[in-house]
């Protein structure tokens, strides 16, 4: 399922037991705080990345921890305000 900015509709998913994952620019929004797995990115930069990695099979399930990457986010993105070089990627 996809939605765009509807909070409510993944409350209601992750309430019922369902993983949801969200493709956020905004790491504060309400939808990417309830998500199971939130991807803080533009969507079809993720979206791609996501693809590719899946079609490859180069990945395993793992814990996830959606609120320790939503805060790594905010750092990485803080940092770039504060100039802080040692948070930002060399991407």
């Amino acid at each position: 399922m996809v939605w765009k900015g509807r909070g409510l509709i993944g409350e209601a998913l992750v309430k019922n037991l369902k993983e949801v994952l969200v493709i956020d620019l905004n790491p504060l929004s309400r939808t990417a705080r309830m998500a199971t797995v939130t991807v803080v990115d533009e969507v079809s930069r993720a979206s791609k990345e996501i693809f590719k990695q899946v079609s490859m099979n180069n990945y395993s399930p793992s814990k996830w921890d959606n609120i320790s990457a939503l805060n790594e986010s905010l750092k990485i993105i803080s940092s770039s305000f504060i100039g802080d070089s040692n948070l930002q990627n060399s991407d």
